[in-house]
């Protein structure tokens, strides 16, 4: 495993009832990271499908400026949402390839 490699990752649960909730979130080992939400949820499957490869110096800040740009659509907005935590890392819609891209390079 190369140890500069990380990821910023954008992934959900197949067949989950919230059907646009999104996680976004960091790691350094994807195969365990995906493995750790399929034990939480063993009928559920999470799926990544989108990734972004940055150096590890990056990682936090990659992750926070995602969070931020899809901070109107974080679960914590919704009705449904409980607030056991102040704030968390699931939003309500699906980004698409193209829309993620777009908000990085600030394409509009």
């Amino acid at each position: 495993m190369d140890s500069n490699r990380r990821f910023v990752y954008f992934g959900y649960y197949v067949n989950d009832a919230y059907r646009n909730a999104t996680k976004i979130g960091k790691t350094e080992y994807l195969y365990g990271r995906v493995c750790t939400y399929n034990t939480s949820h063993p009928f559920k499957d999470f799926k990544v499908y989108y990734l972004i490869q940055v150096d590890e110096a990056y990682l936090d800040e990659m992750e926070q400026i995602c969070l931020d740009m899809y901070d109107p659509v974080k679960t914590r907005h919704s009705p449904e949402y409980n607030h056991r935590n102040h704030d968390n890392e699931w939003i309500m819609n699906r980004p698409t390839r193209d829309g993620i891209e777009r908000m990085l390079t600030g394409a509009d």
